[in-house]
């Protein structure tokens, strides 16, 4: 890909061929420096493709804007087709969590400013979380809003952190092995959830520049918290290999550090085996969220 973006992973099924896109469901994660995309044949419920593309680091990006997506997709003329389904999925760090029972709140713009200023280009958008009987607020580039609208006329747009959290808490009601804290490890930011009885208790977006900030902000929560890492089950997913100095130093603390699995619901294209089954962990859940 010519521009500001290089493309980081690649994988593509020797069957897949364009065309057949009326079967087949788009999923699109944009983040602060890049985007990656998948495609699941709908027919077979199998995934066939996924593409991981970053900025360059001369390029200078921060965050997407829509003039840099929409020269991103000019190049990925097969993904502005007609998908039988497009699900979208927005990061950024404003997210709030509402409980279910404040079900009549109108100044949504208010709420979500308790955790920051909100650019007034922007529109604030709400999740419905269903397993956790709750809602999450965010902000959203209208520009953004409206490029992805045009694009993709019946999309279904959510925010990255509450597809985690809805996969992460149906998976919990199914496995024998459920962790007391997940711990999803993006480039530049991390989500860090805590439960107690299969029950979330904390939630909160996390940025960080150094490792060493990663580990501190941890355990000042566990302290807030009054947990000791020794006695708890982690969860890992996102950027960090069993073989890195990040898992050797982070495993040191924990009882139990073990990797998420990815979704039995879906079969996986032979070249999905060359990455760890915990990467691309929201992308590949937003099918089973709906």
């Amino acid at each position: 890909m010519s521009g500001p973006f290089r493309k980081a992973t690649s994988i593509v099924d020797k069957g897949f061929s364009p065309g057949a896109e009326s079967n087949e469901i788009l999923s699109i994660e944009i983040l602060a420096d890049g985007f990656t995309y998948a495609i699941l044949d709908a027919t077979q419920y199998k995934y066939t493709v996924l593409e991981h593309f970053v900025a360059d680091e001369a390029s200078g990006i921060h965050s997407l804007n829509d003039r840099l997506l929409q020269s991103a997709f000019n190049e990925l003329p097969w993904l502005t087709r007609k998908y039988q389904k497009v699900y979208i999925a927005w990061f950024s760090p404003d997210l709030v969590l509402l409980p279910g029972e404040i079900s009549g709140f109108t100044d949504q713009k208010t709420l979500l400013e308790y955790t920051g200023q909100i650019p007034d280009d922007h529109a604030v958008k709400t999740d419905r979380l269903n397993n956790l009987n709750g809602f999450a607020i965010y902000s959203f580039p209208s520009s953004v809003l409206h490029l992805l609208t045009s694009l993709f006329p019946l999309h279904r747009l959510r925010h990255t952190g509450s597809i985690c959290i809805e996969s992460l808490l149906s998976m919990l009601q199914l496995e024998n092995h459920r962790p007391d804290m997940i711990l999803h490890i993006r480039k530049s930011s991390f989500e860090l959830l805590l439960f107690e009885n299969n029950r979330l208790i904390f939630f909160q977006i996390f940025n960080y520049q150094y490792f060493d900030d990663l580990l501190y902000v941890l355990f000042y929560v566990l302290s807030n918290f009054k947990l000791e890492a020794r006695n708890l089950k982690l969860m890992l997913l996102g950027e960090i290999s069993l073989d890195s100095d990040r898992f050797t130093r982070i495993s040191g603390y924990f009882r139990h550090v073990f990797f998420a699995e990815r979704s039995d619901l879906f079969r996986y294209a032979d070249g999905f085996d060359t990455i760890p089954h915990h990467y691309f962990y929201t992308l590949l859940s937003m099918n089973a969220c709906g």
